[in-house]
């Protein structure tokens, strides 16, 4: 029963993050990046991850993913490698920054120490969507937020050997 329980509670925190498609009917990709931010731009902090791997083999944890350009405008390609231990946690630390992974709600919680960062491309990148005003405004301030912060939860399924 225990189990069950972990799973029901992982999947209750999970499934909104991926039943949430937050470029309206385009698919959504298996890993979502979400900036945390005051209430009023929560429907704009989550952006599909289009590039990304998270593989867990014999107890080590790879996660690789490259930021959406809607977020940083420039590439910032990341790659965090640790060890699991038995509760299912990886704290990783390396010259991109720290990533605190748990593997139960599979979501890892990051602080880079530096970005590629342009928020004029990032404007360019929400171009191409033709995003409401509204809609435009609020992922360019979640963008702004994120380049001043440098924080933010990534949300994945992983790759099991």
């Amino acid at each position: 029963m225990k189990a069950f329980t972990t799973t029901l509670l992982a999947f209750a925190f999970i499934a909104p993050y991926a039943a949430a498609n937050p470029y309206g009917g385009k698919a959504l990709s298996p890993s979502t990046y979400e900036v945390p931010v005051p209430a009023e731009l929560e429907p704009y902090a989550r952006f599909p991850v289009e590039k990304s791997r998270v593989r867990l083999k014999d107890g080590e944890l790879e996660v690789k993913y490259m930021l959406p350009l809607e977020l940083t405008g420039l590439e910032n390609h990341l790659v965090f490698r640790g060890t699991v231990d038995a509760r299912g946690l990886a704290r990783i630390e390396n010259d991109q920054g720290t990533a605190d992974c748990n593997l139960v709600t599979n979501m890892c919680h990051l602080k880079y120490k530096k970005l590629n960062f342009d928020l004029a491309r990032v404007a360019d990148a929400l171009r191409a969507h033709n995003f409401s005003p509204e809609e435009f405004d609020g992922r360019l301030a979640v963008a702004a937020r994120l380049g001043g912060e440098m924080e933010g939860n990534f949300y994945f399924t992983p790759e099991q050997d």
